[in-house]
């Protein structure tokens, strides 16, 4: 999936400053899966993963993007110092590591810090320099997520 495509499914969401325990849903229809294709969000300010499940990635491959809800704005700000600091710290580590492929992957869900396999997880975003990132945290090594 072109950049430009994934960029138009991310700025639909409602992204969420507060950390959130919850399943993982689909970046296009909002299904909640336990395994999806992985893209990477590496343009327009974020730097993402972007889960959609096989029913969107068929229909996006054929075209039927089937998504014509409005662009949220996004305040900043408000992912800027938005955890403590031992939290930004794992992530900025974690987030210098990945490997970002231009092609998409089909794999079920894991933890970023601990890569365990997982059905729910901590959702996590926040600003790392210019980028809005997006990590994924089990239950045990978010134990300590708490937004300020």
């Amino acid at each position: 999936m072109r950049q430009e495509e994934l960029l138009r499914i991310v700025e639909r969401w409602n992204i969420n400053p507060n950390p959130e325990y919850r399943g993982f849903r689909c970046a296009q229809c909002q299904e909640y899966i336990i395994k999806a294709w992985h893209h990477w969000l590496k343009e327009g300010g974020y730097k993402t993963p972007v889960h959609v499940c096989q029913v969107c990635q068929q229909n996006i491959q054929e075209g039927n993007e089937g998504n014509d809800s409005e662009t949220k704005e996004i305040e900043r700000a408000k992912f800027q110092d938005n955890l403590p600091s031992s939290i930004f710290r794992d992530i900025s580590g974690i987030v210098d590591k990945w490997e970002l492929p231009d092609e998409a992957v089909l794999l079920p869900f894991t933890c970023d810090k601990c890569h365990d396999q997982v059905e729910q997880a901590w959702h996590i975003w926040t600003l790392l320099d210019t980028y809005l990132v997006e990590t994924h945290f089990c239950k045990k090594c978010g134990a300590n997520i708490k937004s300020k």
